[in-house]
C-alpha cells in the first residue's frame, strides 16, 4: 500500500516493490520504442537506427532459444504481430527480469521506495498518455479510418476483417471523432497528478474497447494495443482500495499522496516542469501539423480530377479487348483515386490497392503496390471530350489500355442513406 495525507509512513512490501519495478520496466522497455517510432523526425532513425541492438538480440534468441527456422525480421507494412514482435517479448521480459533482479540487490536495504514509485509512474502516465493523445488527434483529424471509396465498389465478402472494421469506422465521421475525442481526453488527463486515477479509468474502457475491435476483427496491433491496456491497470492498481471504497463499500477513503518526482532545488524543479511542457507541446502540435498534411494528401483532387469511382467500360490487354465476364478475373471493373491511393476492383470483386505517385505533366501515374514498393508500374492517361479518362502503360507484363467514367459515389445506400432519428422501418441490407 502506498504512503497517503494521512498515513505517510506506509510503504510496500518487498514483494509489492520487486512486482511494480517488474511490471513497469518491461511495460516502460515494450511501449517506448512504438512510442519513439510515431514520433516526427524520429521514427526514421529509431526503426533504422536505435532499434538495430532489440533486432539483433531477437534475432539471436530467435535462433538459438527458440530454434526458428526463419530469420526474425522487423516490422512490416504496419504490423506489430510479426514473428518479431513476438520474439520481442521474450526478449523484454528476460531483459526486464535482469533489470529487476540487479535493481532489487542493489536497492535491498533501502526502505523507502516512494522515489522509484514516483519516477516509475511518472514515466508510465506519460507514455500511455502521449500515445493516447497520438492515437486520437489523428482519429478527431480523421486519417487512421479515412472514408473507404474504395471498399464502395468491392464485394463485402472479399473484405478482410481488419478491412471491414476500417471501412466501418471510415464511414462514420462521428463515430470516429468520439473515438478520438476519448483517448484525447483520457490522455489530457493522464498528463496531470491530480487526474491520472481518472485519466487511467477513462483509458482503461477506451483501450479495453480497442483490444476486443483488435482481437475480433483481426487487426496486427494485439500484442500492443494489449500492453497500452496493462499499462492503465498498473497505474490504477495503488488506488483500488480507495475506489473500492467509495463504489463498492459505501466506505470513506483516504486522500491519495499526489507528491510526484521532485529534485532539491527549486529551479530544477521548475526546468523539469518547463522541459514537459516544451516537449508536449512540440509533439502534440507537430502530430497535428502532419496529421493535417496527410488529412489534406488523402483528400487530394488533382487539376486533372482524377479523383472518384471509375467504372472501366472498356479494357484491352496486349491488343485484345477483353469483356466483362467473371471468367476474365483479371479484368478491370473499376478503377478508384484516392490521394495517394489507387485501387482496381477485378470483374469478380477482388480488389489490390498501390501507392500512386501523380505527374500532371506528364499526365501519369507511378504505381506500386502497398505489399512491395519495390515494383513500379507507370501508366499515362489521356483525357476525353466527354470526361472520361484513359490509362495506357505496361502493367504486370502486359500492355494494357482501360477507358473509365466517373461514378458518383452518392449513388450508394451507404453513403446516401444518412443519420434518421425517425425510422418507420429498419433498413438493414
Amino acid at each position: 500500500m502506498l504512503a497517503t495525507a494521512e498515513n505517510p509512513t506506509v510503504r510496500w512490501s518487498q514483494w509489492q516493490r520487486i512486482g511494480f519495478r517488474f511490471a513497469g520496466t518491461y511495460l516502460l522497455l515494450y511501449t517506448l520504442p512504438f512510442l519513439l517510432g510515431m514520433m516526427p523526425g524520429i521514427d526514421a532513425w529509431w526503426w533504422n537506427t536505435a532499434d538495430k541492438p532489440w533486432l539483433m538480440l531477437a534475432r539471436w534468441v530467435g535462433s538459438h532459444i527458440l530454434h526458428l527456422r526463419t530469420e526474425v525480421t522487423p516490422f512490416q507494412d504496419g504490423s506489430a504481430d510479426t514473428t518479431y514482435g513476438y520474439v520481442r517479448v521474450v526478449c523484454t521480459l528476460g531483459v526486464s527480469i535482469g533489470v529487476t533482479a540487479v535493481w532489487s540487490f542493489l536497492d535491498r536495504r533501502r526502505t523507502d521506495d516512494l522515489t522509484a514509485h514516483d519516477w516509475l509512474r511518472f514515466l508510465l502516465r506519460y507514455n500511455l498518455g502521449t500515445t493516447l493523445l497520438l492515437y486520437g488527434i489523428v482519429k478527431v483529424i480523421k486519417v487512421q479510418f479515412p472514408f473507404p471509396l474504395a471498399r464502395l465498389v468491392q464485394t463485402f465478402g472479399e473484405s478482410s476483417p481488419a478491412g471491414l472494421l476500417w471501412s466501418f469506422m471510415g464511414i462514420s465521421t462521428a463515430y470516429t471523432f468520439f473515438g478520438g475525442a476519448m483517448e484525447l481526453l483520457a490522455g489530457a488527463l493522464l498528463l496531470f497528478r491530480r487526474t491520472t486515477t481518472l485519466g487511467a479509468l477513462v483509458a482503461c474502457g477506451v483501450l479495453a474497447n480497442v483490444v476486443m475491435l483488435n482481437l475480433s476483427y483481426d487487426v496486427p496491433i494485439k500484442l500492443y494495443s494489449s500492453h497500452l491496456l496493462a499499462m492503465t491497470v498498473l497505474l490504477v492498481i495503488p488506488d483500488l482500495k480507495r475506489l473500492a471504497n467509495v463504489f463498492l463499500f459505501n466506505r470513506p477513503c483516504e486522500p491519495a499522496r499526489l507528491d510526484g518526482p521532485k529534485f532539491k532545488q527549486l529551479w530544477m524543479n521548475r526546468t523539469f516542469v518547463a522541459v514537459q511542457i516544451l516537449v508536449m507541446g512540440t509533439v502534440v502540435v507537430s502530430n497535428v501539423v502532419e496529421s493535417v498534411e496527410r488529412y489534406r494528401k488523402q483528400h487530394d483532387i488533382p487539376s486533372s480530377g482524377l479523383y472518384g469511382i471509375y467504372e472501366v467500360e472498356t479494357f484491352v490487354r496486349n491488343g485484345e479487348t477483353i469483356p466483362p465476364l467473371l471468367t476474365e478475373r483479371t479484368r478491370w471493373r473499376w478503377v478508384t483515386v484516392q490521394g495517394s491511393l489507387l485501387s482496381i476492383t477485378s470483374v469478380e470483386g477482388s480488389g489490390e490497392r498501390y501507392r500512386s505517385k501523380h505527374d500532371q505533366d506528364k499526365q501519369q501515374l507511378t504505381l506500386s503496390p502497398t505489399t512491395d514498393p519495390d515494383i513500379e508500374y507507370v501508366l499515362s492517361y489521356t483525357k476525353t471530350d466527354d470526361g472520361r479518362f484513359t490509362f495506357r502503360g505496361i502493367f504486370k507484363n502486359d500492355a494494357v489500355a482501360a477507358t473509365v467514367r466517373r461514378v458518383d459515389e452518392s449513388q450508394f445506400l451507404l453513403v446516401n442513406r444518412g443519420f434518421h432519428w425517425i425510422n418507420e422501418r429498419f433498413l438493414n441490407r
